[in-house]
């Protein structure tokens, strides 16, 4: 008995030791646990944000479940069209290819480089350019119809997407429209959006603000690649369906780390707000986190597909309201039970305990700083967000009648962009001026201050001026009809369709589109409000 008490108190001695001796075996895993950051606040359906350089799924909800993934579809069609032609081919529009809904713009019997309509395809979401990059990419002889060609790409498209490791998606189309069969999940989307961000082209492009091209300007709707609220945001595809709701995918660079989120079935009053909760999720969660999971592009990178993968941790529950996240546990020596006196042992789990509880306790207490200060510089760039070039304009490249090469205007391509500045320095302040009488409700004032901008300065970059998307909506609908009357009906176009994300259906907005189609000489490509992106 007495060799029994004494085995007993030496190992609860040891294991005080070893708490205080050798962090590395219990302290660290103690750190890893108080250093995770609470569940993310989301609204999608589905979603998940995975940590670029090592695949870690940092956390997703329902991550397996198949949903309509409207336009963030053409981030497949990107990788497809890429793989099978040079940037430089250059593509003849035909009427089947104006498939309406969300456009580029396009006219049947202009030609474009594939690089042009990528840019279509990826800014303003031009269900027109994906199509007309599926038909002559998708085209094999023997085809009779462009349906024919456009299927062949489809097939394409799948054929892909099993390469990449994908088990829960089908492509019935290059676009996104709703259709039936056409199906991914989150975690697929991820392995997709993996590859797109291992693409440096379509990176550079799906990362560009504005580009001036062909007759065509066109403007990207992914908002927090330049209005300031997550400045770490370097690419992304939104999308919009009635089937699907609103989704999304961002891919963002911050302090060294590569994150990316994927989000199906949002709403539009969440639609940014969970990529932007998403990402700070994965931001604040440790860095290659042991008991994470990952996903691989394509079944070759690893013995298991990711499906098995994640299926063996759970991952692949059918459960909808399933929530994944890292799990870490703490191993303590085991202590064996004796007869000896209650005083010691009382001693000897105190110690054990409040040991135990500081570590934690200091590690919540750093978690909660690190919030708190997180949480004060989005508050600051929500009331005043910065412009994209931080103290200068965005310049943009204003296209000749007879210029064969587009010009681009992106956070890569502004050096050694001359652009007057006598002009641009009035039309700027006229501009500004009129946000912030449109934000006072002086719409009167606004109305002439956006005219005065628009004569001086067409091609504006209106997106990047402070306070621009925090306007009501008739402002947006009072500088559209400015810019009709000015002879700008593209511009017009592509600022009305950035304006629908944030006002879907608004009357005001709505009113001016149906009187931009009814001045339009050709008949419209696109449609209005209620379009898919």
């Amino acid at each position: 008995m007495r060799d029994h008490r004494a085995l007993s108190r030496w190992a609860a001695c040891w294991a005080i030791v070893a708490l205080i001796l050798m962090p590395g075996a219990v302290g660290a895993q103690n750190e890893s646990a108080a250093a995770m950051p609470p569940d993310p606040e989301v609204t999608a359906a589905t979603a998940i944000v995975v940590e670029l350089s090592s695949g870690a799924v940092l956390w997703g909800r329902d991550i397996h479940a198949q949903r309509a993934p409207a336009s963030v579809t053409k981030m497949m069609t990107a990788l497809v069209v890429v793989d099978l032609v040079p940037l430089s081919t250059r593509v003849t529009i035909q009427e089947s290819d104006l498939v309406g809904e969300s456009s580029m713009g396009l006219q049947s019997g202009e030609t474009l480089t594939v690089e042009a309509l990528l840019y279509g395809m990826l800014l303003p979401s031009g269900n027109d350019a994906a199509t007309a990059l599926a038909r002559t990419c998708g085209t094999q002889p023997g085809d009779t119809t462009p349906a024919q060609s456009v299927q062949h790409f489809v097939d394409k498209m799948n054929a892909k997407a099993v390469t990449l490791g994908t088990k829960e998606t089908h492509f019935a189309n290059p676009h996104g429209l709703d259709e039936s069969g056409h199906l991914t999940s989150a975690a697929d989307l991820a392995l997709i959006a993996m590859a797109f961000a291992a693409n440096p082209t379509l990176m550079r492009i799906a990362g560009t603000v504005t580009y001036d091209g062909f007759g065509h300007t066109v403007h990207n709707l992914n908002k927090l690649l330049y209005d300031g609220r997550y400045p770490s945001v370097i690419a992304g595809k939104t999308g919009q369906t009635d089937n699907a709701g609103y989704t999304l995918v961002e891919i963002s660079s911050q302090n060294g780390r590569q994150m990316l989120s994927v989000e199906l079935g949002t709403t539009a009053d969440a639609f940014w707000t969970d990529a932007m909760h998403l990402l700070a999720y994965g931001y604040a969660t440790p860095p290659h986190p042991t008991t994470m999971h990952a996903l691989s592009l394509g079944n070759a990178a690893s013995p298991q597909t990711t499906g098995e993968m994640l299926a063996m941790t759970g991952m692949g529950s059918n459960d909808p309201s399933a929530t994944i996240h890292a799990a870490t546990t703490v191993s303590l020596p085991a202590v064996r039970h004796s007869n000896d006196t209650l005083k010691a042992r009382i001693i000897m789990l105190g110690l054990l305990a409040a040991i135990a509880c500081a570590v934690i306790y200091a590690r919540r207490a750093a978690v909660r700083r690190t919030f708190a200060e997180m949480k004060q510089e989005w508050r600051k760039g929500l009331a005043d967000p910065p412009h994209l070039a931080m103290t200068t304009q965005m310049p943009v490249i204003p296209a000749t009648p007879q210029a064969a090469t587009p010009s681009v205007s992106s956070r890569w391509a502004q050096a050694g962009v001359h652009v007057p500045k006598s002009e641009q320095e009035v039309a700027r302040a006229y501009a500004l001026q009129a946000v912030r009488q449109a934000r006072s409700g002086s719409r009167t004032a606004a109305q002439q201050a956006f005219k005065h901008a628009v004569w001086l300065a067409p091609k504006l970059e209106w997106g990047a001026l402070p306070g621009f998307w925090e306007m009501p909506p008739i402002s947006y609908a009072d500088l559209a009809t400015v810019m009709i009357e000015a002879g700008h009906a593209a511009s017009a176009r592509s600022m009305l369709t950035v304006a629908a994300l944030a006002h879907p259906r608004h009357p005001d907005l709505r009113a001016v589109e149906a009187r931009l189609s009814r001045r339009e000489t050709a008949p419209p490509t696109g449609s209005g409000y209620g379009s898919r992106r």
